[in-house]
C-alpha cells in the first residue's frame, strides 16, 4: 500500500508539472524529460541537434522507431548526429562498432504522444557497412548514401531511397506500406511488398520481388541478371523505358501487353545480353513500354 501512494504521489507531481508548463505554453503541448534532470522541455517546433556518439569507428547503424518519420543522409560532421524537435525521444547504445538507436519508452502521464520529424546525419567520410531501418508507421527516407548492405522494413509507413549506392539491399513492407527505389545502384535487392504500391525509378540492380495486391511499376531502370518479380493476388506491372531484356511473363485473364501489340498470357521474348526479366501475375495485368 505505502507503494502504491509513493507512486500516486509521483504521477500526481508530473501532472502537475506538465499542466504548469501547458498553462504557461497557452495549451496542453507535448513535453519530454531531459533525461537526468528532473525538469521537462515543450516541444515547440525548434530543431535540436544531439550528437549520437563520439566514436568515429562506428561503421554499422540499427534504427528501430514506432511511428516517428526520419530522414537519413550523410553530412560534413565528423561523428553521427541527430536532429529535430525532440532528438532526445532517441535511446542510444554502442556495442563495438555498431551504434543502436531506439525509441525511449514514454514516462509519466501522457496526453498526447509526440513524433516528430527526426533526421539522422551519417559522415561522408564513415565507411558504412550495414544500415538497418525499421518503422511501423512512419516513414523512412535514406539519400546520398554508400553502403554495403541496406535493410528498410515497415508496416505502414513509406520507405524511400534516393542517391544510394549499396552492394545488397532488403525492401520490406508487411502491411500497407509503400516502396520507392529512385536514382540508386542496390546491388542484389530483395523486395517484399504486402500491399502497398512499389515504384523503382532511373534505378539499377538484381531484383527478386514479391507483392501480394499491390501495384509495380518500373520505369527507366536497369535490371541485371536474372531479376523476378511475383505478383499473388489481382495487381497491375508496368515496365517502362528499361531496354537491353529477355522476358520471361505469364498474366490472367487481363494478359500480357508489349508495346502495345496484341495481348496474350504468356510472352517469351530473348535479347541479346544475359539480363533476364522473369514476372508471374496470374491473377493481374502485365505492361511493357
Amino acid at each position: 500500500m505505502k507503494k502504491f501512494y509513493q507512486i500516486s504521489a509521483v504521477t500526481i507531481v508530473v501532472g502537475m508539472i506538465m499542466a504548469l508548463i501547458g498553462w504557461a505554453n497557452h495549451g496542453m503541448n507535448p513535453v519530454v524529460d531531459n533525461n537526468d534532470h528532473f525538469t521537462y522541455t515543450v516541444i515547440d517546433g525548434t530543431t535540436r541537434t544531439k550528437s549520437c556518439s563520439k566514436r568515429t569507428d562506428l561503421n554499422a547503424v540499427q534504427l528501430n522507431l514506432e511511428n516517428s518519420a526520419i530522414a537519413i543522409h550523410r553530412g560534413d560532421q565528423k561523428t553521427i548526429f541527430v536532429k529535430g524537435a525532440n532528438p532526445d525521444s532517441l535511446a542510444v547504445r554502442v556495442e563495438g562498432k555498431k551504434l543502436f538507436l531506439s525509441e525511449k519508452p514514454v514516462k509519466g502521464i501522457v496526453f498526447e504522444k509526440n513524433h516528430s520529424p527526426l533526421e539522422l546525419i551519417i559522415p561522408k567520410e564513415m565507411n558504412l557497412k550495414e544500415l538497418e531501418v525499421g518503422s511501423g508507421r512512419g516513414d523512412i527516407k535514406v539519400e546520398n548514401l554508400r553502403t554495403k548492405v541496406l535493410v528498410m522494413m515497415t508496416s505502414k509507413g513509406h520507405l524511400k531511397t534516393d542517391h544510394i549506392k549499396a552492394q545488397s539491399a532488403q525492401f520490406t513492407s508487411t502491411q500497407s506500406g509503400a516502396i520507392s527505389i529512385a536514382n540508386s545502384r542496390t546491388g542484389y535487392s530483395n523486395i517484399d511488398a504486402k500491399s502497398g504500391q512499389l515504384t523503382i525509378n532511373n534505378s539499377s540492380m538484381c531484383a527478386d520481388a514479391t507483392s501480394n495486391t499491390g501495384n509495380i511499376t518500373i520505369s527507366q531502370t536497369k535490371l541485371l541478371g536474372k531479376s523476378s518479380f511475383k505478383m499473388k493476388s489481382d495487381g497491375e506491372f508496368v515496365i517502362k523505358n528499361s531496354p537491353s531484356l529477355s522476358y520471361h511473363l505469364i498474366a490472367g485473364e487481363k494478359q500480357v501487353r508489349y508495346h502495345h501489340q496484341k495481348a496474350k498470357k504468356r510472352l517469351i521474348k530473348q535479347a541479346p545480353g544475359k539480363n533476364v526479366l522473369y514476372v508471374d501475375n496470374k491473377y493481374g495485368s502485365i505492361i511493357v513500354e
